[in-house]
């Protein structure tokens, strides 16, 4: 009877760990490509794309302007050009924050899927195999680190696109409003 039942338990961990290498391999094999499809990404990273370009343009006009007033003569205007400068310095470190944003953008996909939920496959096999609690643990909050990395950076964006958009009506309404109460 002993027996029977070992057996039993050995029939399901090999079926478990089948499961769990078949959900690895859909992971790395199909959900990554789809999540890295182009049209997914593509709203966001055009948003990136100009915010980039903003920020960069920023930077350039910033340092031509330091560039100029420290072309006139004498020291009068150092203090001015240098925290010009000191502006421009910050416009680079956005330019290149939204930068690695895209990067993330890009990457995360891949690290969730390829990386992140394939281990935690083998965390959930050694689990089954070793009934180590901490191996369970390990599991479970692989799983909730990879679809938080996944989702956090695109829903990040999105959130920054409506509140900007949002922003942008209520100013443009309120430009609408002061037009035409002046033109009354």
């Amino acid at each position: 009877m002993e027996q029977n039942i070992f057996k039993k338990n050995i029939k399901k961990n090999i079926l478990i760990i089948s499961v769990s290498v078949l959900c690895a391999l859909l992971s790395v094999l199909v959900i990554t490509p789809l999540a890295q499809k182009k049209g997914i990404t593509e709203f966001l990273n055009k948003k990136l794309d100009t915010q980039i370009a903003i920020a960069a343009g920023f930077f350039a006009s910033a340092s031509a302007a330091s560039i100029a007033i420290s072309a006139l003569p004498g020291d009068t205007g150092a203090p001015l050009s240098q925290q010009i400068a000191d502006v421009a310095g910050f416009f680079l470190i956005i330019t290149g924050i939204i930068a690695f944003e895209k990067v993330l953008l890009l990457v995360s996909p891949f690290i969730s899927f390829s990386i992140i939920i394939p281990a935690a496959a083998v965390f959930f096999i050694l689990f089954i195999l070793l009934n180590n609690e901490k191996l369970k643990q390990l599991f479970l909050k692989s799983i909730i680190f990879a679809f938080v990395i996944f989702a956090v950076v695109p829903l990040s964006l999105l959130l920054s696109v409506l509140v900007e958009e949002r922003m942008l009506d209520a100013k443009l309404q309120k430009d609408v409003q002061t037009i035409e109460r002046d033109v009354k």
